[in-house]
């Protein structure tokens, strides 16, 4: 609903984080597994009662699943 007015917002500075970690030879798999990991790190926190924690490995977990997508596109 929100994608044509947000992602014209969020894609440059995407597209410039995508190109200077694929720069330094980090692949998209490397960057979803590390998404992974801070997703169980999130339910970690979560189910331990650090819900300020759980939040921020929630929100890291969707930054670097968004930045996946211009890690694709640049390294094909």
């Amino acid at each position: 609903m929100l994608d044509p007015y947000v992602r014209p917002l969020v894609d440059p500075p995407l597209n410039y984080v995508g190109k200077r970690v694929a720069a330094r030879g980090i692949s998209a798999n490397t960057v979803m597994i590390a998404g992974f990991i801070f997703g169980l790190f999130a339910i970690l926190m979560i189910g331990i009662e650090q819900y300020f924690l759980g939040a921020i490995m929630l929100l890291s977990t969707e930054s670097l699943m968004e930045l996946m997508a211009p890690l694709r596109v640049i390294l094909s």
